[in-house]
């Protein structure tokens, strides 16, 4: 009787042992699984932050690598006083394949009429003779950049086939005299392409929203 006593504690002690082991890996499983749950959010949020100071930074050298050859335009302009059309058009095309997502070039006239225009192969232009003036937006942009001596970036737009585009507006002078603007359509999403991939390879993708879209 007494060795079936000692071989059921030993088999109640065994048991117990069993149980409380099972029970303390569990705990250890649960503290492990909430710590790399823990270090994975805060990994993922910082490279989260990095990608967006990055994108920030590429956004902001872009767009003053555009604007910076809408001004060049515009001083060339101005030594000038004034450019031969085709010497235009011929610079015009020339930004038009170097800056990516620029597809439109435009002079504007001092009454805001759209006088020449040069594009992207494939890219719909705005007509010769369109009146900037008449769109209150644009008409305020211009006011601006005329007042202020610098360029303008209108809201983003839509356009009857879905593209999303922002205007810039430079003012450009002949003789002393203010003679209209250099204008570019800079295509939103073409420009923003190449910097939303996935750069860094950590497998994130930061999209871009313009006006909740």
């Amino acid at each position: 009787m007494t060795d079936l006593r000692e071989k059921f504690r030993g088999f109640r002690d065994s048991k117990s042992s069993a149980v409380m082991v099972a029970t303390t890996f569990i705990v250890v499983s649960l503290v492990v699984s909430i710590n790399i749950h823990v270090s994975q959010k805060a990994f993922f949020h910082h490279a989260l932050n990095v990608s967006a100071a990055n994108m920030e930074t590429a956004i902001t050298k872009n767009t003053f690598t555009v604007v910076d050859a809408i001004k060049r335009m515009g001083q060339r302009w101005q030594i000038r006083s004034g450019t031969n059309e085709s010497y235009w058009r011929d610079d015009a095309q020339h930004y038009l394949n170097d800056l990516e997502g620029v597809d439109v070039m435009m002079w504007i006239d001092a009454q805001g009429i759209l006088r020449w225009v040069e594009g992207v192969a494939g890219k719909p232009l705005p007509e010769a003779g369109f009146d900037f003036a008449e769109h209150g937006g644009l008409k305020k942009k211009m006011q601006l950049a005329k007042e202020n001596k610098l360029p303008e970036f209108t809201k983003v737009t839509k356009d009857l086939e879905g593209t999303y585009a922002i205007h810039v507006l430079n003012p450009i002078w002949k003789n002393g005299q203010f003679d209209g603007f250099i204008g570019i359509r800079i295509n939103v999403f073409t420009f923003l392409t190449g910097m939303l991939g996935d750069g860094d390879g950590r497998g994130f993708l930061l999209h871009a929203k313009a006006n909740g879209h």
